[in-house]
């Protein structure tokens, strides 16, 4: 193995100077773990550990300043996290698009923290601190308490995306405003029972939606049923049977999520029940325009794009003002609601 690369100048051969960087590559680890060696902070196995001692001792290597800052956070790495649940999910898909984009004009890289449990959430915000190792954290879509936020911004600061508390910066659609616009619409359409179908109870913006629907509802004199299910398209089937079957008189499902409403359209379809059944999402995928169907359509891309310049602007500038932004969204009439039928 070749411990170090040699350099001709002129008549000389110069030994290139080994880095961390060096280290990492002949250890087949990362930075962060040769650095968390270095300063005695490593977790991990007894081997890694070994490995990554030894090929420091057959370079000589001596940890640099800002080799050994990389844990107190001395100096910058030009790198971002971005931390959301389900990377799969069309929703992530396109806020992550905006912050590709924005993170990577200013020349940042970007490292991803897939989550889909409360506890793996929790180890990988204490993986974060350990490291100290980004610029900054964007958090899309997912929460987190007062204390948990004082402990990460004592490390580097950190924005939310489609997700707000009274503590952090963030950037967000008006959900409220958008679930008011869908039911306006339903009641122009002479919807007078309808089905929301939300996300699980405690989600911060299920609770936001499901009180606008309920008000405007009332408001109008609509009867409604509320049913909570997961974000997936084979629970929106579940639900549009479940309710379906048992409420005859129900003319539209109003979806927390297109992904969920696509399932209520394969129940539809399945059963015919095109010209009697309603269907309306809140995203706006490009699935969704693709099938035409009638949604509450979120800026996805400008949320992900502001997140990651609000943050950036953090990074570069410390003493910036905390602020938050609230997103318009928009009606999208496709295909899959119309008027009900004086026969139904």
């Amino acid at each position: 193995m070749v411990l170090c690369k040699r350099l001709h100048q002129g008549n000389r051969i110069v030994k290139e100077k080994t880095t961390i960087y060096t280290i990492a590559e002949m250890a087949g680890v990362s930075i962060a773990t040769v650095s968390r060696i270095v300063n005695n902070t490593f977790r991990g196995k007894e081997e890694v550990r070994r490995t990554v001692l030894d090929a420091i001792r057959r370079t000589n290597y001596q940890p640099k300043r800002e080799a050994r800052g990389l844990m107190g956070k001395k100096t910058s790495s030009r790198m971002i996290g971005v931390m959301a649940p389900f990377f799969i999910h069309p929703f992530f898909v396109e806020v992550l698009k905006g912050c590709y984009q924005a993170i990577h004009e200013h020349q940042y890289s970007i490292v991803l923290y897939d989550v889909d449990t409360r506890r793996m959430k929790k180890q990988l915000f204490e993986r974060i601190m350990e490291e100290n190792f980004l610029d900054g954290l964007l958090l899309v879509n997912m929460h987190l308490n007062e204390q948990e936020y004082r402990r990460i911004t004592d490390r580097m600061p950190l924005t939310l995306v489609a997700a707000q508390t009274d503590f952090a910066e963030s950037v967000v659609v008006d959900h409220y405003k958008g679930i008011c616009m869908g039911v306006d619409y339903l009641n122009e359409l002479g919807h007078r029972i309808v089905a929301f179908i939300n996300n699980e109870k405690e989600i911060f913006e299920s609770v936001i939606r499901e009180r606008a629907f309920r008000e405007r509802a009332e408001k109008h004199g609509i009867q409604y049923k509320v049913d909570y299910r997961s974000v997936d398209r084979r629970s929106g089937y579940l639900a549009a049977r479940s309710i379906l079957e048992n409420n005859s008189d129900v003319t539209c499902l109003f979806y927390y999520s297109d992904l969920m409403a696509y399932g209520g359209l394969d129940y539809i379809n399945e059963r015919q029940l095109q010209s009697k059944v309603s269907i309306i999402g809140f995203d706006g995928f490009e699935m969704t325009f693709q099938v035409s169907l009638t949604t509450i359509a979120q800026p996805m891309q400008r949320m992900g794009e502001l997140g990651a310049n609000m943050l950036i602007e953090k990074i570069e500038n410390p003493d910036a003002e905390d602020k938050s932004i609230v997103l318009d969204p928009w009606l999208d009439k496709g295909k899959t609601c119309g008027a009900v039928s004086h026969e139904q």
